[in-house]
């Protein structure tokens, strides 16, 4: 066999080796990063209008999902375009860890304006179409929840707003509970205009 293959083949494998070496984990239970939280500096036009996504800090978000380095906030999306007659706002956060265990948590407003029976017409549509839909007292004009084991489910209809309030789970992770999901919507709604 000639040099030139084995010299090769054995810089290769202290390559792939190094790199094993620089990447391994020092044992410790939380890895370090120098990556800090992703967010992002200017929001899409509409998507702040209202100012909902403003009304949530990302730690205190952060501490509900948890995640450290797995955590993200998405970018504010609006819901609609100006001049149509329902707009809104999105606001999301999610966590996936390298095992693809996730959690994560959707908050969107829409504003109805003077459709006042547009807005019923709607909460009441969902609430029919929900599984398991239960009244929840003392938030907004009218609300309803729902749960399972993978998802917490809060719609509120604070006039002439309709917001919805998901959070989903996967693995060993679990959705964020209803009472989370109440504070998050008083948070939101002292927030909107």
């Amino acid at each position: 066999m000639s040099r030139r293959p084995m010299v090769v083949g054995g810089a290769l494998a202290a390559l792939v080796l190094m790199g094993a070496v620089a990447c391994s984990s020092d044992g410790g239970d939380d890895a370090s990063s120098d990556r800090g939280t992703l967010a992002f500096a200017d929001a899409p036009p509409g998507s702040t209008d209202l100012g909902l996504c403003a009304a949530y800090d990302i730690d205190d978000v952060k501490a509900l999902l948890g995640g450290d380095q797995s955590f993200k906030q998405a970018p504010p999306a609006a819901i609609g375009a100006e001049g149509d007659p329902v707009t809104g706002e999105v606001c999301a956060w999610e966590r996936t860890e390298p095992n693809g265990d996730s959690a994560s948590l959707r908050i969107e407003v829409r504003d109805f304006g003077d459709d006042a029976e547009g807005l019923a017409d709607q909460f009441e549509q969902l609430r029919k179409v929900t599984t398991d839909a239960t009244l929840v007292d003392g938030l907004g004009t009218t609300a309803f929840a729902a749960t399972t084991d993978e998802a917490t489910l809060l719609q509120v209809q604070a006039d002439p707003y309709l917001m919805t309030l998901a959070s989903r789970a996967g693995g060993d992770l679990e959705p964020l509970e209803l009472a989370q999901l109440r504070d998050l919507a008083t948070v939101g709604l002292e927030q909107l205009p």
